[in-house]
């Protein structure tokens, strides 16, 4: 899995892992983000991208916008498709050496 850190310098990849551990445990991942906030969008985006790219996943980001249109807020869910059935055999397996191995590369962080 080492080569599929060459992210971790990115100060967006605590949301990668974020992102994976959701996708791999629950299957999925919601957050709610300031529609004005185009940098949230595309933080998001990336990370739900570089989460499917390690972990092998199809994903799908839903978005879902207030009905109150005072409301800025925008809900993004995102699934996962397990197309060969592997993450319910070992997602969490693979996801532990995911941070076993981002442990040791930073083994100072919190």
């Amino acid at each position: 899995m080492s080569e599929h850190f060459h992210s971790r310098d990115d100060p967006h990849w605590d949301l990668v892992l974020t992102v994976a551990e959701a996708l791999l445990i629950d299957g999925v991942y919601v957050v709610v983000l300031d529609s004005a906030s185009t940098q949230e969008w595309v933080d998001l985006q990336w990370s739900v991208r570089e989460a499917g790219r390690i972990f092998g996943l199809r994903t799908r980001i839903h978005t879902r916008a207030s009905a109150d249109p005072k409301d800025r807020s925008v809900t993004m869910t995102v699934t996962r498709e397990d197309v060969t059935g592997e993450m319910a055999v070992n997602g969490r397996a693979r996801l532990e050496a995911l941070l076993r191995a981002v442990e040791a590369e930073y083994p100072h962080r919190p």
